[in-house]
């Protein structure tokens, strides 16, 4: 699709309907939480503008995936249980 940003320039933009089957982290929910994410064509990265740590993600397939496990309670990291709350169901 053919557009004009609010600059003035003209752009081009690909929008896409999915149906989603895994959890989604929200850009603009992690910018107003003090954070920048940077994307590249192999990833990226979120700057902790306060800290400055960078958690890296990549992009695999053409989705930008960020790697994470869970803390159990004795604060141990497992992998997702089986009956994860997976956004849509």
């Amino acid at each position: 699709m053919s557009i004009q940003t609010n600059e003035g320039r003209d752009a081009t933009v690909v929008y896409q309907m999915v149906d989603v089957q895994r959890p989604l982290t929200s850009v603009s929910a992690t910018c107003d939480k003090g954070n920048w994410v940077v994307y590249t064509p192999q990833g990226g990265f979120i700057v902790n503008c306060q800290t400055g740590e960078r958690t890296t993600f990549e992009r695999r397939g053409g989705i930008y995936e960020l790697d994470i496990w869970i803390k159990n309670e004795e604060n141990q990291v497992s992998s997702l249980p089986s009956d994860f709350p997976w956004q849509g169901y």
